[in-house]
């Protein structure tokens, strides 16, 4: 399948920050030099830096959520001991 230059762009505006570049190079013919070509020209992340990124923000998240429920259970703790009091 022969890709335009619009569409090698897309792919790699979509696939870049998600899939390894060895990837994208094996299921859409686009070399591993272009894909860093056009992630420099358009400052799109690229999968590490993302992946990065989003392991980050994951963590992020999951600790608030773990506080939330840490929280949560204290508090139904605190108020089962006042109602038995």
């Amino acid at each position: 399948m022969q890709l335009t230059k619009q569409q090698k762009e897309e792919i790699v505006i979509h696939l870049a920050p998600w899939l390894p570049p060895k990837q994208i190079e094996k299921e859409y013919g686009i070399s591993q030099g272009s894909i860093y070509y056009y992630c420099n020209k358009y400052q799109i992340p690229k999968y590490r830096e993302n992946m990065i990124i989003q392991k980050e923000d994951y963590d992020f998240h999951y600790n608030g959520y773990l506080k939330d429920q840490i929280t949560n259970k204290i508090q139904q703790v605190q108020e089962l001991l006042n109602v038995s009091r």
